[in-house]
């Protein structure tokens, strides 16, 4: 240490009278370690403010669980579409596409598949994610797993109601609370073969599918929309002949967009 310091006194005399290359090759040679932690202090900094000016609020998050078509071409125009539609500033406002997220029907048969069941609920409990769009068996099974959904009569407008009332889709609260009191008192009792995913897959066209009837429950609570029949959706390929169901996540703060939404999806 005492020699590099007389090193240092010794080159600083003899810089005297000498031209500025000679100070930057001074001060590089005995502070380059600092100034490159002073450069990248610099540059993280220029970064960091860069993207807290130029951060876009996610104005509505959406995911597609299990969509027959996946481009990114295609979710890109999506998502221009709909933020014109729902006139967003797109200087300060997007819509964020959480897309490609896919889930066997009829349970968890592979890592994949407990990958995306875990992403999606953590995004329905942490308000990540406004609206899930998914497959109709996929759909239903979400709401076993937590109450994730708004009951859309506190949502929709009376017009509304009344002119998607034929595909509004419900659940019996009654035995998703039955189911949620047993897993709780006793997980283990709860444990049963999954369901043959082939079936379901086949139930799930069209042709095959048969509407959930609030007349046959015992606490009927709309909790989704039946989408099949979108022009937009079908026109783009999302779910081909499969039936699909969309909901507004209980964690939402941006009810007046969905609303807005589903007009624009159901062509009203």
């Amino acid at each position: 240490m005492a020699l590099k310091k007389e090193i240092k006194i010794q080159r600083k005399k003899d810089l005297k009278g000498k031209c500025i290359r000679s100070y930057l090759s001074y001060l590089w040679d005995f502070y380059k370690t600092l100034i490159f932690i002073l450069l990248v202090l610099f540059t993280a900094g220029i970064a960091f403010f860069f993207n807290l000016h130029t951060q876009k609020d996610t104005a509505l998050g959406i995911v597609f669980l299990n969509p027959v078509k996946n481009e990114d071409a295609l979710w890109e125009r999506i998502k221009t579409d709909i933020g014109v539609t729902l006139e967003l500033n797109e200087e300060k406002e997007n819509v964020l596409i959480q897309e490609a997220h896919y889930q066997y029907p009829g349970g968890i048969s592979t890592q994949y598949d407990a990958a995306s069941q875990v992403s999606i609920r953590n995004k329905l409990e942490n308000g990540s994610m406004d609206i899930l769009t998914a497959d109709a068996y996929n759909f239903n099974a979400f709401l076993y797993g937590s109450t994730a959904f708004y009951d859309l009569r506190d949502v929709l407008s009376e017009d509304q109601l009344a002119r998607y009332k034929d595909i509004l889709f419900y659940v019996d609260m009654e035995k998703i609370k039955a189911f949620q009191k047993k897993i709780q008192s006793n997980p283990r009792s709860v444990q049963s073969d999954s369901p043959d995913a082939e079936s379901i897959i086949k139930e799930e066209k069209e042709d095959n599918w048969v509407k959930p009837d609030p007349e046959e429950m015992e606490e009927p609570v709309p909790v989704g929309i039946i989408v099949t029949d979108s022009s937009y959706l079908r026109q783009n390929g999302l779910y081909g002949e499969y039936v699909c169901v969309m909901g507004l996540c209980s964690s939402s703060r941006h009810t007046d967009l969905f609303c807005r939404y589903v007009d624009f999806l159901l062509g009203s």
